[in-house]
This record gives structure tokens, C-alpha cells and sequence, in this order.
């Protein structure tokens, strides 16, 4: 029975309009890695755009079964003209489109010359367009962790190739990527579909037996046996890691074999930008940024107290205390005399007098002074320190 404070039941959603016409085909199973790559932003495209593929025969001057065959990427391979002209037509970017059709016309073992030909009539209308700013900044952020990530799987070569298309088809459906609940989710998934694409693979798994041999621990292994020894251990571990579900095995070469840990240094470093996107089936791998210290308000940011210690030790300052006599803690400064423990409830070890080599400053310092204290040569180490704070506290007690 509903109530009057219930809300009243929705609608029942109508279902889409059917698409006159026959329906889509599936893309041809044998095609290459290269020609999916721009053969499925602009199917998608299509699919989204409510035309139907006699007003697209009608726009592009094309017969709707040639259309039919090129989207689902059976018979020969199309020249740029009439891809150029599907693209007008559907609002796509023409310059990565074009990247990726040409990588896979080279791949389907076309000429350059007849790639030039295809091309030369477009070359006036067909400029390089910078890509968004913003998919331009979120390269700058993650092309150095893609590029490791793809180096496991793929040699040189085939991993900037992998990488370059990984951006060229963001940049097809950027929008999309935009729209999708997480963005780097959305593009983890393309590098990922990328670089498995272009990767060999044994019984259904990425192959990692060639990464064995560009490790560390076997360069740094002398003798013959025991590089032979190595290389059969690595390829044990990378054959049993190869057999981890999708997400483990991301987490583990991001991890283990990329490097790429919650302390990454902060020049690769973007804070609480994980690559993969918060999952529940994998730890969040992030990097920080590094944070300045804040500065007390209504304070000017003086960088004089930043001091280079090779510039040499830093001149008599008015707010530092004499290396003679321990410094007061920040409560007890102007009320205690000098050369006096403190009275105040602090720790035992804050009031103890230490000698010699080992006499440093008692109370929390700032950052530049701590740095400066560092760096400077004669510092006590803690094994030197240690006897000397143990004999002062049995004066003490």
C-alpha cells in the first residue's frame, strides 16, 4: 500500500528507438591490433551519433554496403579519402585518426608511397591540431609510468608505438573519457587493451620471458653458472606472475618491476593521482607530491634562512642560540637563565647537560636549522651520543 509520503513511482523508461535498417555487423575477428585502434573510436562514434547508414551513404556519397563493410573492418583496406570524409562527418579529430590509419596501413604491409597517395589530396583541409589542454596535461602526468609500464611487456620500438596510440585514442574519445565515472580508469584500460594487443601471449597469458634477461639482479651476476641460474629462477617467477589475474598482475609489475611506490620521487609525482584509479580488487598505487612547509600567517617568506651548505657555515644570527649551552625549549625562552636546567615538566632527557662532541641542541628546532646542523661536519652519531646521555643521566639521577 503506498503511503502519502512515499514519492510516487517512476515511469517505466521507454526503450530507445530501434536504428532503421539492418543492424551492425560485429568487427571481423582477424583483424590486426592496429586497424581496431581506429576502427573502434569511430565505430563508437557512429553508433552514438543517431545516423544511420543511408544518411551517412548520402552525406559521404558512399554506397551503404561499403560503409557496412568498413565499419566492421572486412574487405580491403580503406584509403584515407574515404576515412577523411567519415570523419567530417562524425565530428572526429582528423590528426590522431590519421596517425592510427597509418600505422595500420604500414602494418598491413601497404607502402609509404601508397599511403602518400592516399593522402595528398587531404594534406590542404587536414592540419596538425594541437590535441585538448587538458588531455595535454594528463599526458605530461602519466607518459613517463605508461611508457614503464609497457616496457615489461614490449621492446623498445613496439612500446612507444604502444604508448603513442594509447594517446592517440584517448584523444578519438576524450570526451567519453570526461564522461566516464573515473578518467585515469578509463585510460589505464585503453594502455592496457593497448599493450596486451601487441604482446604474445602463451596460453592466454602475456608473455614475460624476454624481460628476464634486462634485470638487475642478473647484471649483477659475474660467473656463468650463476647467471644461468638466475635467468632460470627470473623466468620461474615472471611465468608464475604471468598467470595472476588481470588487476594482481598490474599491481605487481607497477610494484616490483616499474618501481613505482608511495614515496616515488616528486618530480614523477602527482598527488593522489593513482594510475589505475581507485578498484576494490587493487591497492591504490600513488605518488605524492612533495608539500612545501606552511608558513605562519601575516610572516613574509624570507628564503635568506634557506641556506646552501656549500656556501659554507651561516653567519652569527640574532635568534640562535650559543653552541655552549643547550637551546630552552620555546615555552621556557626569556624566563630561565642560561647555563640553568629548565624547571618545567618536561622530559628528563630535555634538562640533561651533555659534553664534548656530543653537545647539540636539546629542543625541537626549525626545519633550516636542523638542516644546517646536518649537514655540518662533526656531528655527533648516535653510537658516539649514546654513552655520553647515559652518563649524564646517571649525574642526573
Amino acid at each position: 500500500m503506498t503511503t502519502p509520503f512515499e514519492p510516487p513511482a517512476p515511469p517505466p523508461l521507454r526503450p530507445a528507438p530501434a536504428r532503421p535498417g539492418r543492424k551492425l555487423g560485429p568487427i571481423a575477428e582477424e583483424l590486426s591490433s592496429a586497424h581496431r585502434a581506429w576502427l573502434g573510436p569511430m565505430r563508437e562514434t557512429y553508433l552514438t551519433s543517431g545516423l544511420t547508414l543511408s544518411e551517412l551513404s548520402a552525406r559521404v556519397r558512399l554506397a551503404k554496403s561499403k560503409i557496412s563493410e568498413l565499419l566492421r573492418g572486412i574487405g580491403l583496406y580503406p584509403r584515407w579519402e574515404i576515412i577523411f570524409s567519415l570523419s567530417r562527418e562524425l565530428n572526429m579529430p582528423y590528426w590522431p585518426l590519421y596517425r592510427l590509419w597509418r600505422q595500420a596501413a604500414l602494418e598491413a604491409h601497404k607502402s609509404r608511397e601508397w599511403v602518400e597517395r592516399c593522402s595528398e589530396k587531404t594534406a590542404v583541409t587536414m592540419s596538425h591540431a594541437a590535441p585538448p589542454l587538458d588531455h595535454r596535461a594528463f599526458r605530461e602526468l602519466v607518459e613517463s609510468f605508461y611508457s614503464l609500464y609497457a616496457q615489461v611487456f614490449l621492446e623498445d620500438e613496439e612500446r612507444d608505438t604502444a604508448v603513442s596510440d594509447t594517446f592517440d585514442i584517448l584523444w578519438l574519445c576524450w570526451n567519453d573519457a570526461l564522461a566516464s565515472p573515473d578518467t585515469r580508469k578509463f585510460a589505464w584500460n585503453v594502455l592496457r587493451a593497448t599493450v596486451m594487443a601487441r604482446t604474445p601471449h602463451v596460453d592466454g597469458r602475456p608473455e614475460l620471458g624476454w624481460a628476464a634477461f634486462d634485470t638487475v639482479a642478473l647484471q649483477s651476476v659475474i660467473a656463468a653458472s650463476d647467471r644461468a641460474e638466475q635467468i632460470e629462477e627470473t623466468l620461474d617467477l615472471f611465468k608464475a606472475m604471468s598467470r595472476l589475474p588481470d588487476h594482481q598482475l598490474d599491481v605487481m609489475v607497477l610494484r616490483r618491476l616499474c618501481g613505482i611506490t608511495p614515496r616515488t620521487p616528486p618530480a614523477f609525482s602527482v598527488s593522489r593521482w593513482p594510475l589505475c584509479g581507485p578498484t576494490s580488487a587493487t591497492p591504490s598505487i600513488s605518488w605524492r607530491a612533495s608539500s612545501a612547509r606552511p608558513r605562519p600567517k601575516g610572516k613574509p617568506h624570507d628564503p635568506s634562512h634557506r641556506r646552501n651548505p656549500l656556501q659554507g657555515p651561516a653567519g652569527p644570527s640574532p635568534h640562535r642560540a650559543p653552541r655552549h649551552r643547550p637551546l630552552l625549549p620555546r615555552k621556557d625562552r626569556g624566563t630561565q637563565p642560561a647555563g640553568e636546567p629548565s624547571t618545567s615538566p618536561a622530559s628528563p632527557t630535555r634538562r640533561l647537560k651533555t659534553c664534548g662532541p656530543c653537545a647539540k641542541p636539546s629542543s625541537p628546532t626549525p626545519r633550516h636549522r636542523r638542516d644546517r646542523l646536518r649537514h655540518r661536519p662533526g656531528t655527533p652519531t648516535p653510537q658516539r651520543a649514546g654513552p655520553c646521555l647515559r652518563a649524564a643521566a646517571d649525574r642526573h639521577r
